[in-house]
């Protein structure tokens, strides 16, 4: 029997690190495909650049702001993708107040560079300030090798119109965790996913959401 591949798709300010802990557990059952966005040059071209890239038919999983570039390759290639996964990630056009949230954080990252960005935002990601202790070193790293991007909290409300507006869609909501639901919660996040994989597919698609 042929396995699973799966795609892993990062958020802004991240790279394939975010999933480490997955990837790491998941190599046992599918062939995991990690992405980053060091080839990224135009928003416009890079998802039919990256389906060139990737396999026939393969289930895909965006973090952040990879569960919006996930459903952009829904949107593009539907028949090759079996299942979707989204994590702390919406399908919701930017508001006002995320947009005057992105200004401020793009007019930091100018001024003070990426370090700044992630030292700040971070306040907001994690649930623990245990947690936000001991992942910021790596956020920092992370944003350093990351182009210049902004990255925006997602709410619970906003995740959840993609489950009311999808009967075939499932919610699945972690208590006491933040935004970085990958590094604060991997075992129960890694379970999760492996059942996500385990469920047979048909002609209808699969969609998770996962919220902090």
């Amino acid at each position: 029997m042929q396995r699973e591949s799966l795609v892993m798709i990062p958020g802004t300010l991240c790279d394939e690190r975010i999933f480490a802990q997955q990837a790491k557990y998941l190599r046992r059952h599918c062939n995991v495909i990690l992405i980053n966005y060091k080839d990224l040059r135009s928003l416009k071209d890079w998802p039919k650049q990256l389906l060139s890239k990737l396999p026939l038919n393969f289930s895909v999983l965006g973090f952040s702001l990879g569960g919006i570039w996930a459903l952009e390759l829904l949107r593009q290639e539907p028949r090759r993708i079996n299942r979707i996964a989204l994590i702390a990630s919406n399908a919701e056009a930017a508001s006002k107040v995320s947009n005057l949230r992105s200004q401020k954080m793009w007019a930091n990252w100018k001024v003070n560079g990426p370090k700044s960005v992630v030292d700040e935002a971070s306040k907001k990601y994690f649930h623990h300030d245990l947690h936000l202790m001991k992942h910021l070193p790596l956020l920092e790293d992370m944003a350093l090798k990351t182009k210049s991007e902004k990255d925006t909290m997602c709410p619970k409300e906003t995740q959840k119109k993609i489950v009311q507006n999808n009967s075939f869609a499932k919610w699945i909501e972690l208590p006491r965790c933040g935004h970085f639901i990958p590094l604060e919660h991997p075992k129960k996040l890694n379970q999760f996913l492996q059942n996500w994989l385990n469920t047979p597919t048909s002609n209808t698609k699969i969609y998770h959401e996962l919220h902090q």
